[in-house]
Order: C-alpha cells, then sequence, then structure tokens
C-alpha cells in the first residue's frame, strides 16, 4: 500500500530472468526462471576462464567458455552461480572441492 492506494505489480511477461553483479574477482549471477518448461541457457559472463558453482546446490559447477556458461534450467528453478578465482590455477583448485 501506497499512499492510500493498493499496488499489485504485473507478472513479468518474460520466463526467465538473470542478474549478474561483479566486483574484481568476484562475480555472482543469479538466474529465475519463471515458466513452467525447462530451458537450456546460454549465458555470457564477465570472466574469460574458470568455473561458477551454484550456491544452492554446490554439486553443480559450469565451466567458463569463450566468456559463456551453459546451463539449464527447471521450471521455477532458481540458481545462485559464483566464482572468485584470480587465474586460471585458482579456478581449477576451486572447483576441486
Amino acid at each position: 500500500m501506497y499512499q492510500g492506494r493498493d499496488f499489485t505489480p504485473a507478472r513479468p511477461n518474460t520466463d526467465f530472468i538473470s542478474y549478474e553483479i561483479s566486483a574484481g574477482n568476484e562475480s555472482m549471477i543469479i538466474v529465475v526462471n519463471n515458466g513452467a518448461d525447462e530451458y537450456p541457457l546460454s549465458l555470457q559472463v564477465p570472466k574469460l576462464f574458470g568455473f561458477y558453482r551454484n550456491q544452492l546446490n554446490l554439486k553443480e559447477n559450469y565451466a567458463i567458455s569463450d566468456k559463456k556458461i551453459q546451463i539449464n534450467v527447471k521450471p521455477y528453478e532458481v540458481k545462485v552461480l559464483y566464482s572468485n578465482a584470480k587465474n586460471m590455477f585458482d579456478s581449477f583448485r576451486q572447483n576441486k572441492d
């Protein structure tokens, strides 16, 4: 409620939404699937090499290839992908955990 009026925002007319936050070596990508279908996605990322790890399911790792990652999102799924590798060796060390 705002100034005595009740506002109900319209549902987004998109099947998925992605947000990217990056600072220095750290990068976080949040992907939200609004749809009832599963989608394969190719996302442009700020890093040239390395891996992103899903913080909501640590068994999911995504390799970066030519500044892109390939992911599949299930219906109504949210993925929080994080990477903080400084160099390629860092990236492979972190991915072993």
